[in-house]
């Protein structure tokens, strides 16, 4: 009983080393985000590091809102996997086998609207729209 406490314990206390490449805003929201993450999802357990990629941003042209892009590592900073983490606590996971996961939104976390793809979609066919008729 006594070292399954620890082991928890333990597991509460890990964070992983992160990489910024091109970040230049703060982006503590993503990374306590997943260092929490990557502790409930199977198959996770040997990543050792992170890389944020950019600053958090939408891809209107895949439909994609507002998102950070990071890479998870093992040891050696050898790639396992990627994913889109969004301000509202959805992880998208690159590889399938690490599915999505929804946790609670980060309290350090963006409030922006679209609050997803739904809106998003309609934002981009609004802005689409104005922008042809400008043409005109």
């Amino acid at each position: 009983m006594t070292s399954r406490a620890f082991s928890t314990s333990a597991r509460q206390l890990r964070k992983l080393n992160w990489k910024f490449n091109g970040t230049t805003e703060d982006v503590t929201w993503i990374t306590e985000s997943m260092d929490d993450i990557v502790d409930v999802i199977p198959g996770l357990e040997s990543v050792e590091s992170g890389q944020v990629n950019g600053n958090p941003h939408a891809t209107p042209s895949k439909n994609d809102p507002y998102h950070a892009s990071v890479e998870l590592q093992k040891k050696g900073g050898k790639p396992l996997t990627s994913a889109h983490v969004y301000p509202n606590g959805y992880v998208k996971f690159s590889k399938e086998k690490f599915g999505a996961h929804k946790a609670s939104p980060h309290p350090k976390a963006p409030v922006i609207p679209p609050a997803g793809p739904a809106d998003f979609q309609s934002v981009t066919k609004a802005n689409k729209s104005s922008s042809q008729s400008e043409k005109k």
